[in-house]
C-alpha cells in the first residue's frame, strides 16, 4: 500500500472507532471525543526591556524611577525572574489561545501617548489606572496577578509583509495554527513541528491539546493528542467495568499492536493508537489538582494542565483555548476587561500551582492572538479587527518590554496598526531559547527575540 493510501486507510480505521484523527506522513495526531461523561473517578473539581531589529534600545524597569508618571499606578522594581532549568529538554511550553482578535493596546497600553486617548474616547484604559511597567507602557488594570510575577511583553505582533493583507478569522488562524504567515500552505501544524524537533521516542506523547483546535498539533513524527474536555477519554477508563467499554479497550490495543508485516504509515499509526491509549489511561491516575482555581473553563483547563505537567510524563507542548468574546465589535470595553481578569485569575493560579509543586522553572507559558483590534473606535464603542496585537510570555523571563512599537500616527494605507514583529519570531522565541531547537523549524528565517529567556 502507498503511504497516501495507508494515510487514508488509517485515518477511517479510527474515526470508525470513535477517534477523529488527523496526521501528516509519519506521524499522528488524535482527537479523543466521547459524550461529555465525567467518569466516577475522574476529578473535575478544579473547575522593561526593549529592543528593536532597527538597532536596539534598552530599558530596564529597574532604570525607571518612581515617580516618572505621577498619575499612574507606581512602578515598582520588576521581581527576581524564575530562571529557566538549565536543562532544554525539561522545559514544558503551555500556548494559551485568545482566538477572536485580542487588543493589544488595551492589554498593554500606551498610557503616555496622546493618540491613543484621541482615537479612543471611551474605549481606552485611563493613565492612572494602567500598571505602570516602564513609564511608557502598563499592563491592564485587572491583571494585578501577572503584574506582580512580571512577564515580557513583545509589541507589534502579526504579519509584517506588506504585501501579505490580514485576512478573515479563519484565514487569520489557520496561518497561527500553521505557523505559516503568508499562508502558503504546510503540511503539519506549528506545535506538531515543535514536538517533533523535541519528543523523545520513550514518551507516550509530546503535544496535548485542551479545549483547542487540533490542526496546529499535526506532526510528522511525534505523536499528540486533543482532549476536547477532561472528560472526553471517560472510555479508556482501565478500572471501567462495563463490558463493551473493556470490549472497545481491547480493540484498541489490539488496533495498537504492532506486526512483522508493518511498515511505514502503519508503523507510526500503531503507535499513535498505542500511546493515545496508554495517555488515556494515564488521565485516570493523575496528580491531585490543586484546588484554588477559578470555576471558569480556562480556570479549569489550567487546573487540568497542571496535573499533566505533575505526572511528568514527558510532554512537552500543551495547547488551551481561552474561549471568551474576543471580537468585540461593541460594548469592548465591558468584554475586555472581563476577559483581562479571567486571563489573571486563572494564570495567577496556575503558577502558583507550578511553584507548590516545584515546576516553576520547566514551564513557559505564552499567549496567542490572530490579530489585534483597529485604534480607532467604533459608533458602537466596539473595536474592529485589527492587525498588530501584542504578544505575552510567562514564567522564567526577564519582564520588561521587547520589540518595537507600532506607530498609532503613521498608519497603514487601510488604517491599521503596521506589524513590526513577525508572529513567526514570536513563535521561534519559544522554539530556540526555550526548548532549544532550530528557530527554522518554526518558518525558514524566523528569528527569536534576544534576552526575553531568563537563564
Amino acid at each position: 500500500m502507498n503511504e497516501n493510501r495507508a494515510i487514508v486507510a488509517r485515518r477511517t480505521i479510527l474515526k470508525g472507532m470513535g477517534f477523529a484523527a488527523a496526521g501528516a506522513v509519519g506521524g499522528l495526531a488524535v482527537k479523543l471525543t466521547g459524550d461529555g461523561r465525567y467518569p466516577d473517578n475522574l476529578d473535575t473539581s478544579a473547575t522593561g526591556r526593549t529592543s528593536s531589529s532597527r538597532g536596539r534600545t534598552s530599558t530596564t524597569v529597574a532604570d525607571q524611577t518612581s515617580d516618572v508618571t505621577q498619575s499612574t499606578t507606581q512602578s515598582s522594581a520588576p521581581p527576581e525572574p524564575v530562571l529557566a532549568n538549565p536543562d532544554p529538554a525539561s522545559r514544558i511550553l503551555v500556548v494559551v489561545q485568545m482566538f477572536g482578535g485580542n487588543d493589544g493596546l488595551n492589554t498593554l497600553v500606551p498610557f503616555t501617548d496622546d493618540a491613543y486617548y484621541a482615537a479612543r474616547p471611551s474605549q481606552a484604559i485611563p493613565a492612572d489606572e494602567a500598571l505602570n511597567i516602564d513609564g511608557t507602557w502598563g499592563l491592564h488594570p485587572a491583571m494585578t496577578n501577572l503584574y506582580g510575577r512580571g512577564g515580557a511583553y513583545l509589541l507589534g505582533v502579526g504579519i509584517t509583509d506588506p504585501d501579505v493583507p490580514n485576512g478573515s478569522h479563519f484565514t487569520m488562524q489557520q496561518r497561527w495554527l500553521d505557523g505559516d504567515p503568508a499562508g502558503e500552505g504546510k503540511d503539519t501544524g506549528i506545535f506538531g513541528r515543535l514536538c517533533d524537533a523535541v519528543h523523545n521516542p520513550d514518551a507516550m506523547v509530546t503535544g496535548c491539546s485542551v479545549f483547542a483546535p487540533t490542526r496546529s498539533m499535526l506532526a510528522n513524527q511525534a505523536t499528540t493528542v486533543s482532549l476536547p474536555d477532561p472528560g472526553a477519554a471517560w472510555f479508556l477508563d482501565p478500572t471501567n467495568e462495563d463490558r463493551f467499554v473493556q470490549a472497545y479497550q481491547g480493540g484498541l490495543l489490539a488496533l495498537g499492536r504492532f506486526s512483522e508485516a508493518d511498515t511505514g504509515s502503519f508503523v507510526a499509526g500503531r503507535k499513535g493508537i498505542r500511546d493515545a491509549y496508554g495517555l488515556g489511561s494515564l488521565l485516570f491516575d493523575l496528580p491531585d489538582a490543586y484546588d484554588q482555581y477559578p470555576g471558569d473553563e480556562l480556570g479549569r483547563s489550567l487546573a487540568y494542565v497542571g496535573r499533566l505537567i505533575a505526572a511528568d510524563q514527558g510532554i512537552r507542548v500543551i495547547q488551551v483555548e481561552f474561549d471568551g468574546n474576543f471580537d468585540s465589535h461593541s460594548g469592548h470595553r465591558g468584554s475586555h476587561d472581563g476577559l483581562m481578569a479571567g486571563l489573571d485569575a486563572a494564570l495567577g493560579v496556575f503558577f502558583t500551582d507550578l511553584d507548590q509543586r516545584g515546576m516553576a522553572d520547566r514551564v513557559m507559558v505564552m499567549t496567542t492572538s490572530e490579530f489585534g483590534r483597529r485604534l480607532d473606535e467604533n459608533a458602537s464603542q466596539g473595536l474592529d479587527h485589527g492587525t498588530a496585537s501584542v504578544g505575552m510570555m510567562f514564567g522564567p523571563v526577564n519582564p520588561g518590554v521587547y520589540g518595537e512599537p507600532p506607530s498609532l500616527t503613521a498608519l497603514t494605507d487601510g488604517g491599521e496598526l503596521a506589524a513590526t514583529t513577525s508572529f513567526a519570531n514570536y513563535y521561534a522565541t519559544a522554539a530556540a531559547p526555550w526548548l532549544g531547537i532550530d528557530p527554522a523549524v518554526v518558518h525558514p528565517g524566523a528569528t527569536p527575540i534576544d534576552g526575553i529567556v531568563a537563564t
